[in-house]
């Protein structure tokens, strides 16, 4: 159970957290994505970056040159 504000923080984080745009990477091939974040003057500072992104979802291989997947999983 959260306490409210516990629970906005949550909120905020999360909001913050799926606020991107992910776009194919024609030039990466078939599993190559773009992802920005949706407003790039946030607070995140690697919100203010692109970063090219291979998801292979077939045989579960995920890379993002940011290297978050690998530290956090996200």
């Amino acid at each position: 159970m959260y306490t409210k504000a516990v629970f906005e923080r949550f909120e905020k984080t999360m909001k913050l957290a799926t606020s991107y745009k992910a776009v194919r990477d024609d030039d990466g091939g078939p599993h190559a994505w773009l992802v920005q974040h949706s407003n790039a003057a946030s607070k995140i500072v690697c919100g203010q970056h692109k970063f090219k992104i291979h998801a292979n979802e077939d045989i579960g291989e995920f890379k993002c040159e940011c290297n978050t997947w690998e530290h956090t999983g996200l």
